[in-house]
């Protein structure tokens, strides 16, 4: 099997509604960890961040270098989008200079952009080998995968903290290396293998069975809201909880006009992310609990539910600016390319 008959087989990603509400969902559960009270309401959405890989992983992507420009466009547009939202609404002055500079310095300095550019350069490889080589049968595939995947959750979840409580002279670098971790491509890269195998075998019959699904995540979302960094990106349990919600959702049969609407909104997913994920972002959200709190008096689940609903609809129809001029840069780019071609 060539590679041209190998990227063939991944799935051309049809819309289906109930995917599309689930990456809605996921996205306000990013948003709900970023202004969360509590440090368990944190963690009990934290894998939400695994999910989004699981779509992308389970569908799979299709390496093309115009992938990894638009992604880092979307992340330099987006973070001056914020600064023209927020700086305002925190107080201060919108001047274009230093929009441009917040740009250029903020757009870069999302983790998960540059992680996703790494998973975007080798998915090519990940494929080839997935679709070729790779069964679940095989065993020998499986041990590597295990060993860094476990060796990735392990820095995260602090294992080594229980050997510094008998001896305090343990190293606390032990097992730490750069580049593992749940803030890395090593984790997004784990968990599209891993929707990839899931693909693989999406007619086996624990996928079709919507009770037990149901069941997992009630057991597992407790499980990693514990005190035990379970809910980390890079876990195990992080990535079930994921694919349980993704084959929850699918399927689901919606109306067409609600499927419509989840049709409209979901594009702007990662625009939300970027656009509120910012200093400035983080700055309104704190002023914001601050102001509802103690100035206007409302209970603390009262302002989480305010301002969730308030970050979400501004971002998304700050977002709609963004993709009205990717589709305005579009037009044009096929115009003129159809003109050169009517003209040689």
């Amino acid at each position: 099997m060539d590679t041209e008959k190998n990227n063939s087989s991944l799935q051309i990603k049809s819309r289906e509604s109930g995917i599309e509400l689930y990456r809605i969902l996921l996205t306000l559960g990013v948003v709900i960890i970023h202004s969360s009270w509590t440090t368990q309401t944190y963690r009990m959405l934290e894998w939400s961040v695994c999910g989004f890989i699981f779509i992308s992983g389970f569908y799979g992507v299709r390496y093309r270098l115009s992938k990894v420009f638009l992604l880092f466009v979307t992340a330099y547009i987006s973070a001056g989008i914020s600064y023209l939202i927020f700086t305002p609404l925190t107080g201060g002055n919108i001047h274009l200079f230093s929009a441009l500079k917040y740009a250029a310095y903020n757009g870069g300095d999302y983790w998960f952009v540059g992680c996703y550019a790494v998973l975007l350069l080798v998915s090519p490889i990940l494929n080839e080998i997935l679709e070729k080589h790779c069964d679940i049968k095989q065993w020998k595939w499986w041990i590597p995968l295990l060993i860094l995947g476990l060796w990735s959750w392990a820095i995260d979840w602090r294992f080594h903290r229980v050997f510094e409580l008998i001896l305090p002279q343990y190293d606390y670098g032990f097992g730490r290396t750069l580049g593992l971790g749940a803030f890395s491509p090593v984790t997004l890269i784990l968990c599209y293998i891993g929707a990839r195998f899931c693909n693989k075998y999406q007619d086996h019959k624990i996928f079709s069975k919507k009770w037990l699904l149901f069941t997992a995540m009630l057991i597992l979302i407790p499980l990693v809201s514990l005190s035990f960094f379970f809910s980390r990106y890079s876990s195990p349990f992080a990535f079930a909880v994921a694919a349980c919600g993704f084959f929850l959702f699918k399927g689901i049969r919606l109306p067409a006009w609600i499927s419509r609407i989840l049709f409209f909104i979901a594009p702007s997913s990662l625009g939300v992310y970027l656009i509120h994920c910012t200093s400035l972002g983080f700055d309104f959200i704190r002023a914001t609990k601050t102001e509802l709190t103690t100035v206007m008096h409302f209970s603390k689940w009262q302002s989480h539910l305010l301002i969730v609903l308030m970050i979400f609809s501004m971002c998304f129809c700050a977002d709609l600016i963004r993709r009205f001029l990717f589709y305005f840069i579009s037009v044009c780019y096929k115009k003129i390319k159809a003109y050169k071609m009517t003209h040689e």
